[in-house]
C-alpha cells in the first residue's frame, strides 16, 4: 500500500496531496458521515430488478441468438466424424 501511496502522490501536486491529508483528519474528527470520503466514487452496479426490466423492454436479439447455436453445431459437427474414427481405430486395439 505504501508503494501505491508513494506513486500517488508523485504523479498529483503537493496541494492536492495537502487537501486529502486535511479532509482525512477532518473525517476522522468528526466520524459518522464524514468518512464517507474513503468510499469509492463511481457508478453503482444496477440491481437484479433493473437488469430483469431492462432485458424486458429490449430483449436480446433472436439471431445472434441463432447465430451462436449454428456455429456451436456445425463445430459439434466436424469434430464428430474425428472421434468416430479414433473410436473405430481404438476398437481395433480392444479400446473403447
Amino acid at each position: 500500500m505504501d508503494h501505491a501511496y508513494e506513486e500517488l502522490t508523485a504523479v498529483l501536486g503537493p496541494s492536492k496531496v495537502t487537501q486529502w491529508e486535511l479532509d482525512a483528519l477532518e473525517a476522522e474528527r468528526e466520524r459518522g458521515e464524514a468518512l464517507d470520503i474513503y468510499l469509492l466514487k463511481g457508478d453503482k452496479a444496477p440491481t437484479m430488478g433493473e437488469v430483469q426490466l431492462k432485458l424486458m423492454k429490449n430483449p436480446p436479439s433472436t439471431s445472434a441468438n441463432l447465430d451462436s447455436v449454428a456455429w456451436l453445431a456445425e463445430g459439434i459437427c466436424y469434430a464428430r466424424p474425428k472421434s468416430r474414427r479414433r473410436e473405430s481405430s481404438n476398437a481395433d486395439y480392444g479400446f473403447y
